[in-house]
């Protein structure tokens, strides 16, 4: 009883010092929830390195170096986030900003209104810059 008693002040202590957190995480836990005014943001919470591993590959045409390749890692970013969902926003579309950024988004059917799912991906690397779905 004694210990009990000792240990009380101990625990209440490290309860009242416990900071809340107002960070919100996705399903997978990959990306923080970041709500805006017309939509909501997802960003990375670890971002890729690939430093030493195919840099020269890298810089001669990125390891994201075409339109197909950018579209098949935002599906595999976007799948476990929306899940099945995602594929009702077919077909997908990417451009190249710049030579240097992918950006990859999804189309609504005829009539529909709403928004769709964006991504930015880093050519040289791959690297998530920006997940986020529009309203």
């Amino acid at each position: 009883m004694k210990q009990i008693l000792l240990l009380l002040p101990l625990i209440l202590l490290l309860l009242g010092c416990q900071q809340s957190s107002n960070i919100k995480y996705d399903e997978s836990g990959l990306f923080i929830l970041v709500e805006e005014d017309s939509f909501i943001r997802l960003e990375p919470r670890i971002q890729p390195n690939i430093e030493g591993y195919g840099e020269a590959e890298a810089q001669r045409c990125g390891m994201v170096p075409d339109k197909e390749t950018a579209i098949k890692i935002a599906e595999s970013v976007w799948y476990p986030i929306y899940g099945s969902e995602i594929y009702t926003e077919l077909p997908f579309t990417a451009e190249l900003e710049g030579d240097t950024v992918w950006f990859v988004q999804g189309s609504l059917p005829k009539g529909m209104t709403g928004g769709c799912a964006e991504i930015r991906l880093r050519k040289s690397d791959a690297a998530v810059l920006y997940v986020g779905h529009q309203r």
